[in-house]
């Protein structure tokens, strides 16, 4: 199984130097990667992953 891992990071950190460092990694298979590309549609568990790995990046302070 071939996958893609893409990194996420806030775009603005604010005052606490510890948010410079804040990232989330998402790992998305190929297959439902290029089903993505082609339909122009997030499928349900690639929204599913994105809410759980991205959702304490917009807690970011």
């Amino acid at each position: 199984m071939k996958t893609n891992i893409t990194r996420f990071r806030p775009a603005i950190f604010g005052d606490d130097p510890q948010n410079q460092r804040a990232c989330q990694y998402v790992r998305i298979e190929i297959a439902e990667a290029r089903e993505l590309t082609r339909s122009g549609l997030l499928t349900i568990s690639i929204a599913n992953v994105l809410d759980e790995k991205l959702g304490p990046l917009g807690q970011v302070r």
